[in-house]
């Protein structure tokens, strides 16, 4: 369970692992180390409809039925589409040279990005048929753990095998009242609209949220960081990584290195994103203080047991113990300061997006 209530940046979700990071509210002024830039009246696209189509329901319908197909189709007479199940060999080289854990036989998967596989890694099949050979040029994430592969451009040589699509059952009334518990299709077409609109709302404040965000962080000007706590930080991910690997039976050293990494890289690594967080808990500090949000004693209990619920935990003492007094008020302190960049924000309509021509 996220213990964010917000989406925010990349680095703020960080919190999520350093639920036991010492606090450095009581240790820092804000200050000292950061200017604060406009915060109030950022401008920032929120797009509030949250209608959904016919086509959005059927496609989740689709979806959710051939999740459930215990048969498949195979396809003989046409080509790859987006979403087939193909069955592939490939062999992945660079520079002409094969590289590890670049080559596999007979292996199933479903032709679009799905976030098991690097991005154009399965989309390179839709086009090509059965039995067919072919090559594709796709290039690994500059981020991709393995470091003599990160954001190098390679050659995947694919044979496609076998080309099948589930087979859908039924959707009738029965059948939605046996397996999703909707006396008719209708109702379950309902409950879906219904959910996707809640989803649409929910990605739409997310992404207002983190635009507004990142935009207050951006605008600041930090003269010096704090290193202390950018050493707690490291220090505390370090001591979570320790405690991971000793549940395999390993070292950090060991883990590491399956990683692709040195304990020494993963520290470098990890110090912009220590940086970061550390400027955005300056920066919610420095804010909260300034616009007199920080969370007094008597408001903290009314208010962490709201956000207790929020998430599920049976009782404020559970939730305390869990995540610690300290982390708790400071995820309050950020809410408030969200809520407050969000009531002095400037939204404007989303622009429409051009059509491309080809």
């Amino acid at each position: 369970v996220a213990f964010m209530k917000k989406v925010l940046s990349v680095c703020a979700l960080i919190m999520v692992l350093c639920l036991a990071f010492v606090s450095c509210e009581k240790e820092i002024i804000p200050a000292d180390y950061v200017t604060l830039g406009d915060y109030k009246g950022i401008e920032v696209e929120f797009n509030k409809d949250y209608s959904v189509t016919d086509k959005e329901v059927d496609d989740v319908i689709q979806a959710q039925l051939a999740n459930d197909a215990t048969e498949k189709t195979e396809i003989t007479d046409r080509p790859v589409k987006k979403g087939d199940n193909v069955n592939v060999d490939y062999k992945g080289t660079l520079n002409g040279k094969a590289f590890e854990g670049g080559s596999a036989q007979g292996v199933d998967l479903v032709a679009e990005e799905d976030g098991k596989y690097i991005k154009g890694f399965a989309e390179a099949l839709i086009g090509h048929k059965k039995g067919e050979t072919f090559d594709a040029k796709i290039t690994f994430p500059k981020d991709y753990h393995a470091k003599d592969l990160a954001g190098k451009e390679v050659t995947f040589t694919y044979t496609i095998n076998k080309i099948t699509v589930p087979k859908l059952p039924e959707l009738t009334d029965a059948y939605v009242k046996a397996f999703y518990h909707f006396e008719t299709v209708a109702k379950w077409k309902e409950d879906i609209k219904t959910k996707l609109s809640e989803q649409k709302k929910q990605d739409a404040e997310s992404g207002r949220d983190q635009k507004l965000w990142s935009t207050a962080v951006k605008n600041c000007k930090f003269e010096k960081m704090p290193q202390s706590e950018i050493d707690k930080f490291i220090d505390k991910r370090m001591d979570d990584l320790a405690a991971q690997a000793a549940q395999y039976g390993m070292d950090v050293d060991t883990m590491l290195s399956q990683q692709g990494y040195t304990k020494k890289s993963y520290i470098e690594m990890m110090q912009p994103q220590a940086e970061q967080y550390v400027k955005e808990n300056l920066v919610m500090r420095a804010i909260a203080e300034k616009e007199n949000l920080l969370v007094s004693d008597k408001d903290y209990i009314t208010e962490a047991t709201k956000l207790a619920k929020d998430y599920n935990v049976s009782d404020l003492n559970t939730f305390e113990g869990t995540y610690g007094k300290e982390e708790i008020r400071k995820q309050i302190n950020m809410n408030r300061v969200l809520d407050f960049l969000e009531k002095n924000a400037k939204y404007t309509e989303p622009k429409p997006e051009k059509e491309t021509s080809k």
